[in-house]
């Protein structure tokens, strides 16, 4: 993602933002303590490729392509 558009990105997700997590209510995340995590309303969508999912759920080779209207 180029600077431009990270900081286009940024300034999207700062006027979306809300003060609490919307899953504290059934436990929370269970994040390590010291992780900052930040949340907004959900909005946005965004376009992402990925090769696959892992066995454990994850992106592997993601590439952001940009957000969709």
């Amino acid at each position: 993602m180029a600077g431009p558009e990270r900081r286009a990105l940024a300034a999207a997700l700062r006027r979306l933002a809300v003060p609490a997590s919307p899953f504290t209510a059934g436990g929370g995340l269970g994040l390590p303590h010291g992780i900052e995590v930040r949340f907004t309303r959900p909005e946005l969508l965004a376009e992402v490729e990925l090769l696959e999912l892992t066995d454990a759920g994850r992106l592997r080779q993601p590439v952001w392509r940009g957000l969709r209207s």
